[in-house]
C-alpha cells in the first residue's frame, strides 16, 4: 500500500515538472548561451567551462537525496507493515498481552520514518540554496574576468 501511495505521487510531480525540466529551462540557456556568444565568444567559454562545477555540486547533494528517498521508502513499507499486522492480529495481541511491545515497534519505526523525512526535506532546501550560491559565484566570475578585458582593452566591447 505505501509503495502505491507513494509511487503516484512520484509520477505525479514527475509529470507536472517534466515540461520545464526537459523543455523550458534547456532552451532557456541554450538561448543565454547564444547571446553570451553573441557578446563574447572568451566569456561564453569561461561560463561553459563552469558548468561541470555547478553540475558536479548539485549532482552529489541530488545523489544524496535519492539514497535517502530510498531509505525513507524502506522505512514506510516497515510502518505500513506494522499497522497491517497489528489490524489484522489485533485478536491475538489482546490474547499474548503484547500490545506494549507493538506500540514500541510503532513508535520506534515512526520515529525513524520521521527522522528520515525532516532529513530529505532540509537536503531538498539545500538543492535551490546551492544552485543560486554557485549561480551567482559563476556571475561575479564572469562579471570580474569581463571587467578585466574591459579595462585592458582586451574585448570588442567597452
Amino acid at each position: 500500500m505505501a509503495k502505491v501511495m507513494s509511487n503516484v505521487q512520484e509520477v505525479e510531480y514527475a509529470m507536472y515538472y517534466a515540461f520545464r525540466v526537459f523543455f523550458k529551462e534547456p532552451a532557456t540557456i541554450i538561448g543565454f548561451f547564444i547571446v553570451l556568444f553573441y557578446i563574447s565568444p572568451q566569456l561564453t567559454w569561461l561560463a561553459l567551462l563552469s558548468l561541470p562545477i555547478v553540475g558536479g555540486g548539485i549532482t552529489a547533494i541530488v545523489r544524496r537525496l535519492l539514497k535517502r528517498a530510498a531509505q525513507v521508502q524502506a522505512s514506510l513499507s516497515r510502518l505500513m507493515s506494522i499497522l497491517e499486522e497489528a489490524m489484522g492480529g489485533m485478536r491475538t495481541i489482546k490474547s499474548f498481552a503484547v500490545r506494549p511491545y507493538i506500540l514500541g515497534k510503532f513508535e520506534q519505526e515512526n520515529t525513524t520514518y520521521a527522522k528520515l523525512n525532516l532529513s530529505i526535506l532540509l537536503k531538498n532546501s539545500l538543492v535551490p540554496l546551492l544552485s543560486e550560491l554557485l549561480g551567482v559565484l559563476v556571475m561575479a566570475l564572469l562579471l570580474a574576468y569581463g571587467g578585466r578585458m574591459v579595462f585592458l582593452n582586451d574585448s570588442a566591447f567597452t
